[in-house]
């Protein structure tokens, strides 16, 4: 088994749709700020740690 954490934004070109899909709208891609990759990165820890520990 592996997973694919992908994080989905409402400005992603896909969302609400799969990011497999078709794009539903034209966005341009951003950085995201330093301060949101650390609050991500901290998140999917905590998740992830907290999914495999049940």
């Amino acid at each position: 088994m592996h997973w694919h954490v992908i994080p989905r934004f409402e400005n992603d070109k896909h969302f609400p749709n799969s990011h497999w899909g078709d794009a539903v709208r034209d966005n341009s891609y951003s950085h995201l700020a330093q301060e949101v990759k650390v609050n991500l990165k901290e998140k999917v820890i905590e998740l992830v740690s907290c999914a495999l520990a049940s």
